[in-house]
Formats: structure tokens, sequence, C-alpha cells
């Protein structure tokens, strides 16, 4: 099968439950046949903002695998999310971001590497494998990987990977569990200024007890007498590793671009006397090798060449002036080594983190946190849209935008998620596939409180994307037409006649209520947690006397 049938069926067989993709060359075949087969169910998103956030917010499910495809370039769109809702969370499911790279590039405007982006930013780890057999064997590692680290785990793919054709070993299917369910882990799932630290505390620990398992995804060949080699990365694949082989130079090739494989790397280099780095479009791997040389001690011996690929055919012109500049080592037409993809699997932690020290670290960091000034409406505003769905029989989950209103609400225990901005609405309508909460029987109720100021910045693709697609969300917008985290600073916007009819046309049913009028308010709750479907309920707050914080 191909490298994009290997990816299909990886994701079939590892039972994800639902996928996310942002059209875009190479993945786009690969997105097509998702979208047209039975399982995983697949949707394709408005943004890759939208996308990865769904992606990631339906992986703090437990039973409900994940997965999110775009192209290199869309990485710049979904990073608000891979840089907060991917770095700080404690996941309950595997999610796995499927990038298609166009390292040439071909098709694509540029060439964009994001390896050192995700690497530092996200802390994520980074596969590539190199044929068919490499797609299928490390996307099931991939989830793996994730459910052991609570975290994303991104599988990084060249379009000549995806087209290539080759023998796929399968392995026995994951059985999907029969339903999905959400419940805090004894604390709000929250990235808030008191609580970060603990958030990277938590995944430099799984980095420490899950990355040891990465180790077996390098593969080094070294022939009889040879004296020179290359590292290339997986996206070169086993292809240019065996086109060193038959040419007498030593390869390493790596499967795992971050984290890198220390240990294989400075063995390889301490038993070379020249090695040569080749890389596509941009030198990631390069000059971190040199600083690792450097800094290694004695041991490591050999001279080392950054080479940077532009070109198609460019690997064996390459390979060919490494082999006539000296003298290699015996050649062979035979394939180089797999990766050990079950020896990974073998040294995987079944779980690296667990979730109370995430709890303790925010029941200390609670008693510090702001909280709505004493009979402020908007504590009412929240804590009715709780009781009345209660009273009708569902239980709630409260996404919350990083506003005010979100902010002050998590220590008063009304808010359950607060993610990056944008992550409201799709978060919401992630966490809506729920069955249940905990043991509660009843699909649950999601609500996403969003801030007017945050509407424009970037919720307003969510929630229009939910109103197209029909999605069972109540979105409470709150609308003082001021940024009250910043300064109170007034942004553009629109009037609330215009935003009502700006919603409706995206297929939302809107209702609109004064805050402080309280009868007013809470009849129009009881309306919007009565009803089904995308809606909105327009929360106009007239106060001018709103203290706004220092920003």
């Amino acid at each position: 099968m191909t490298g994009a049938d290997a990816i299909a069926r990886a994701l079939v067989d590892a039972g994800v439950r639902a996928a996310w993709s942002f059209p875009g060359s190479p993945l786009t075949h690969l997105e097509i046949d998702l979208d047209r087969g039975k399982a995983p169910q697949h949707e394709f998103s408005v943004s890759e903002h939208v996308g990865v956030t769904m992606a990631l917010a339906g992986a703090l499910l437990e039973g409900h695998r994940t997965a999110f495809l775009c192209k290199h370039v869309g990485i710049n769109v979904a990073l608000d999310g891979l840089a907060t809702g991917a770095a700080h969370s404690l996941l309950r499911s595997g999610m796995v971001l499927i990038e298609g790279l166009d390292p040439l590039p071909k098709s694509s405007q540029n060439a964009q590497d994001n390896r050192a982006a995700l690497a530092s930013l996200s802390n994520l780890p980074l596969l590539e494998p190199g044929d068919p057999a490499e797609c299928y064997a490390l996307t099931r590692y991939a989830y793996r990987l994730s459910e052991a680290m609570r975290s994303p785990v991104v599988v990084r793919i060249a379009g000549r990977v995806l087209d290539d054709d080759g023998e796929v070993p399968l392995a026995p299917p994951d059985v999907p569990a029969d339903e999905a369910r959400f419940f805090l882990p004894g604390a709000p799932i929250v990235v808030t200024a008191a609580t970060w630290a603990t958030h990277l505390d938590q995944r430099i620990e799984a980095h420490e007890r899950s990355f040891p398992s990465l180790s077996h995804l390098a593969a080094a060949d070294l022939p009889k007498g040879a004296r020179r080699g290359v590292i290339v990365a997986g996206q070169l694949g086993r292809v240019a590793a065996s086109a060193a082989r038959a040419r007498g130079l030593a390869s390493l090739r790596l499967g795992a671009a971050y984290p890198p494989p220390i240990p294989a790397i400075l063995d390889f280099l301490g038993a070379l006397q020249e090695v040569h780095i080749l890389e596509e479009s941009q030198a990631y791997l390069g000059p971190w090798i040199a600083f690792l040389a450097a800094t290694a001690g004695p041991g490591t011996r050999a001279t080392l060449h950054s080479q940077v690929i532009t070109g198609g055919g460019a690997v064996d012109l390459v390979l060919d002036d490494i082999a006539m500049s000296a003298p290699t080592g015996e050649r062979s037409r035979s394939d180089a080594p797999a990766l050990d993809v079950a020896g990974a699997l073998a040294e995987l932690p079944a779980q690296a983190l667990d979730d109370r020290p995430w709890a303790d670290a925010f029941q200390a960091a609670r008693g510090d946190m702001k909280r709505f000034p004493e009979r402020d409406p908007r504590r009412q505003l929240l804590s009715t849209l709780r009781v009345e769905a209660a009273r009708l029989g569902r239980p709630s989950i409260v996404v919350a935008d990083p506003g005010n209103t979100g902010v002050l609400g998590i220590g008063e225990g009304l808010v359950d998620v607060k993610w990056h901005m944008g992550s409201a609405a799709p978060a919401a309508a992630a966490l809506a596939r729920a069955d249940r909460i905990a043991d509660n029987p009843g699909r649950p109720l999601a609500i996403a409180v969003i801030g007017d100021s945050n509407y424009y910045h970037s919720e307003i693709l969510g929630v229009m994307e939910n109103g197209i697609r029909g999605r069972d969300v109540l979105h409470v917008i709150l609308v003082n037409r001021r940024s009250e985290m910043t300064g109170g600073i007034r942004l553009p916007q629109l009037g609330d006649d215009a935003l009502t009819q700006q919603l409706t046309a995206s297929g939302l049913e809107v209702s609109r209520v004064v805050l402080t009028d309280e009868a007013a308010r809470t009849a129009a709750i009881i309306a919007a947690v009565s009803a089904r479907g995308p809606r909105v309920l327009l929360v106009i707050d007239e106060r001018k006397d709103i203290k706004a914080s220092d920003g």
C-alpha cells in the first residue's frame, strides 16, 4: 500500500474516533479518503486553528482518540493552539497531528520547516517515517506515546513517502472504547499564570520517562571499512540510507527529529572520521549535532559537514560527491536497517503522569487567583447556567476564553476548561461529543463563554463553524465593547443588530439580554439551556464602572 493508505489504515487500527483536517497538498488525497470512509469520523475545518483545537479538546475525553491533518504552512495558523493547549494540558486519549511536508517545494509557496518551532514552543515529539511500513508503524506508536506522555505527537510526512508503495506489516487493531467520557481530574483543565510552571514541570517529567523509548528510532549502518557516513532525517527515508550503503558509506537514519537520540548520534560520530548531515529545505539537525559534538568530549572524533538539499535528485549527487572524495567501505545493494519500532513500544511506559500533582498544584494556587467582585452579575450568570442545566438533567461543561470573565470564573469553580485565544467555541464543540460526564448519564451540555473582544480576535471562525455544522453548543457572548483584560481599550466591533445578523446568517439561533436585568437574564438562560442546536445568548453589559485590569 502507499504511505497515505498506511496512515489511513493506522488511524482505523488505532481506534481513532474523530479526525479533523484543513485541506492542502501533499495530504489532500489522504484527507479526501478519510472524509469518504466510515471511520474515523472526519470533518474538514474552516481553519487549522479550529481543527487542531477540536482535536486537542476531543482528546480530553477518555476513550476518544483524535487526529488532525494539515500541510506544513498550516502549522502557522494552528500554532496558538499547539503552543498553549498542546503544551500545557494532560490529555486523556491519544492525539496525533499529521503534518504534510513539501520540502523542495512542489505545490507550496515555501518549504517551511517547523521542527524548531514545534520542539521549542510545544515540546512535542516529532516522528518522521521514511516508507509506507513506517507510516503505519510510527502512527500506531504515536498514539501509544501520546497516551504515555498525555500530550500530542506530531508525525511529519513528505509527499514522496505518502506516494511511495511498499509492503506494510499490520498489527492487531486497538478496540475503541464503547463511549467517550469527560471528567475533571480534581481541578479545571486550565492554563493560567498561576499554574503554567506546573504544566512545564509535568511535561519535563513526561519527557524523562517516555523519551528513552524513542532511542530505538535510530537505525545505524556501518559497512566494514567505512570511515565516512551520513546522518539523514526520516523524511529522506530508507531510500537515502540504502543509497549510502550502495556507495560504501555509513548511515544513521533518524526516525524522530525531536527528541534526537543522543547516544546513537554520539556513537555514530565516534566511529567515523567524517560525517555529513543531510537535510532538506532547512538546517535543523546540523547546528544541533555540531553543538552536541563540540560539548561531548574527546570521544567524538568525526569532522562534521552540514548540507541542505534544495533540488530533486540532489541526494544521489551529494552521495556520489561524498563517495568519490576518498575510499569507502564495503558496498552492498541490500536495504539499510529498519527502525526498531517494536523495541520502542516495549520500552514505553503505559503512562508517565497522573492527575494528583496537577490537582494539588491547582488547589495550592487557587487562593491567589482573582475572583469576581462581590455581587458581580457575571458570577450569577455562570452559576445560573450550571443550575438550570442540572435542573433539566443535563450535566454541563463550561469552556471559557482567556478573557476576564473566564479567568475570574476559574477560581469560583464555574469554568471547567480554559486554554488559548479562540479555543472556547471549538473546544466546546469537541467536548459536546462526550457520552457522559464521569458517571453521570446523559449527553452533557457544552457551553462556550466568550468575550466580545476575543470573539472578533479569534473565536469568530469557531462560532461560525459550529453554526454551519449545526453543532449542539450554547455560546454565551458577553458584550461590553472593551478589552477588559487589557486596559479597557475599545477595539473595532459591530453594533448589536449587525452582530446578530452575522451570527444568524451563520446558522445560529440568537437571543439577547441585558446582563443586569436579573429576571430577563434568568428567563433567557432557561430558554437557551432548554434549546438544542447551535445557539448564541448575547449578554449586553452596559455598566460603565467596570474596573479593567492593568493587562
